[in-house]
């Protein structure tokens, strides 16, 4: 396993230049190494370039030549036991270019669609499957590619190759219209964005306006949707944060002219916030905030109107915001990281089933491989838009701040595979279930020289809202939760939260019977979720829609 702590091994290019060893290059050039001798293996050449690198490091005073490199690379490939892939690494390394001046280049996706078109008319041109497979080979190497086509990996955002994964709507947003600039919001956010957005807490806005709370909201709702259905962007809309967002804030209640402001009514931002829910439920996803005021004593109005809806079939992710931690807006966002560069799913069940001599203590050796090539995929998209991006996604260091999301596929499923045991045991099971999950953290959060900051998190719902209408196999089922129709539902939220207080964020789906429980009942279960460190829930009727 790679030693993270050290620091990076720097290597003297051909012209003098100090550039610091990136365990990705050494990765590809590898599995092209496998790829030459007909037996391409993604991850076996990540697997050798995590034991080379530490190696390296202990052995060889930096800087380093390009030749000593390719020399030392080789020798470690063939004391670990594989010297054909040494032959081939020293072969592959000596080819020449293979677009020499004599061939013709294929084009370039950059070269058939413009960077600069509109998000709708991006995702028209890539619904055709030969662009959508162009899109995945010119944006991540040949070793990202055969993870994907081996079912190893899933990139989620195809369809968006110039634009960042999701955003929190921002600029543009005013506060004194009912429709809140949402049209300048946008036609901004689409300059940058091209897969999902969210807007943080617009009921703070609305309730500062005159006017009757119903019609304020129709107006907003219907720029919404407009906005929505003129870019191809999904949206969610969050509500019922007690602390109004920056956008919303009235600027006089800055540090200069604190406490001169009229303060807003609790009540009348309470009641745009239902309203809204309420409306927009059937069409749109909310996601409603619970702080520890909302759990306490007798359940309020708002959220047993909260509760009926999903009884009635409404999918509203209820998200609980706790002291001292970030306010979360969905997978990988928050107040404070309002982008995503990228999201990768791991399909942890597919890879198990691929490992001979299963032990859990070997599953969790080879973890670090897996997650470091979900890393490698976030390296190659930040690298491809800042050199192919729409201009606006590299401006005031939107890209360099934007996060990686991990996701986990078929947790469940892997525990059982590997293990024997339920998830959602709350023992050996549950345990091993958030050891996979500090293992894929350590691996993500700790890799030098890039500092892109990855996370494990859930999906986001950029392929549509309510179009599963049949839950996934339990092997392919997304996300940091429990799956196990068997299990009552506080074994699945507690075991669940022993996930999210390891990753430190994720989404519990947890499974009710088709007789749903009652309001008492899923008060019940909001209020252990809270104990058990789960940060946002969604039930799921039993055979009905699957968790994003």
């Amino acid at each position: 396993m790679t030693d993270h702590g050290t620091a990076p091994i720097l290597v003297r290019q051909n012209d003098g230049r100090l550039e610091p060893l990136e365990p990705d290059r050494v990765s590809r050039a590898l599995f092209a190494a496998t790829d030459l001798l007909g037996t391409p293996d993604a991850f076996l050449a990540r697997e050798l370039a995590d034991a080379i690198i530490p190696a390296l490091a202990a052995e060889m005073q930096s800087p380093i030549t390009i030749q000593e490199l390719t020399d030392s690379v080789a020798k470690y490939v063939r004391e670990l036991g594989h010297p054909a892939i040494a032959r081939g690494y020293r072969e592959q390394i000596r080819l020449p270019n293979k677009h020499d001046g004599s061939s013709i280049r294929p084009p370039h996706l950059w070269q058939i669609i413009d960077p600069n078109s509109g998000t709708r008319e991006v995702h028209r041109r890539l619904a055709e499957p030969a662009l959508r497979e162009l899109a995945t080979s010119d944006v991540f190497p040949l070793d990202i590619v055969s993870m994907v086509r081996d079912g190893l990996m899933q990139l989620q955002g195809l369809e968006h190759p110039f634009e960042l994964a999701g955003s929190v709507l921002g600029d543009g947003l005013r506060t004194n219209t009912a429709g809140l600039g949402i049209a300048s919001a946008f036609e901004n956010t689409e300059r940058h964005t091209g897969g999902f957005v969210v807007i943080d807490s617009p009921e703070h806005a609305l309730a500062a306006l005159a006017g009757e709370p119903r019609q304020l909201v129709a107006e907003f709702l219907d720029e919404w949707r407009r906005g929505l259905a003129t870019t191809g962007l999904v949206g969610t809309i969050h509500l019922n944060h007690g602390v109004a967002p920056a956008w919303a804030s009235d600027p006089q209640t800055g540090p200069l002219f604190g406490g001169l402001a009229k303060p807003t009514d609790a009540g009348r931002i309470g009641e745009m916030a239902i309203t809204i829910a309420t409306v927009a439920s059937e069409t749109t996803p909310i996601s409603w905030h619970l702080s520890r005021a909302d759990l306490a004593g007798e359940p309020s109005p708002s959220l047993v109107r909260i509760i009926e809806s999903i009884r009635g079939g409404r999918a509203i992710e209820l998200v609980f915001d706790r002291a001292r931690q970030p306010v979360s807006l969905g997978p990988g966002l928050t107040r404070s990281d309002p982008a995503v560069l990228l999201f990768v799913g791991i399909h942890l069940a597919r890879f198990a089933e691929q490992i001979s001599s299963r032990t859990p203590e070997r599953f969790l050796q080879k973890l670090g491989s897996l997650a470091r090539l979900a890393r490698s995929a976030g390296h190659a998209k930040f690298d491809f838009l800042r050199r192919h991006g729409k201009p606006e996604v590299k401006r005031g260091f939107r890209l360099e701040r934007a996060r990686l999301v991990v996701t986990p596929v078929g947790l469940e499923e892997t525990v059982r595979i590997v293990a024997d045991l339920p998830a959602c045991d709350l023992g050996p099971g549950t345990e091993f279930a958030r050891m996979i999950v500090v293992q894929l953290m350590n691996a993500l959060t700790r890799e030098q020289p890039r500092n892109l900051e990855a996370v494990l998190d859930s999906f986001a719902a950029i392929s549509g809202f309510g179009s599963a209408k049949v839950s996934p196999a339990r092997r392919d089922v997304a996300g940091l939760t429990a799956w196990d129709e068997s299990a009552p539902q506080r074994q699945q939220m507690q075991a669940s939260g022993e996930t999210h207080a390891a990753a430190n964020a994720g989404t519990a789906a947890i499974l009710v019977p088709a007789a749903m429980p009652s309001v008492d009942e899923y008060v019940q279960l909001l209020r252990l979720a809270a104990q058990s460190d789960v940060r946002r829930v969604r039930f799921v009727s039993q055979g009905g829609v699957a968790p994003d």
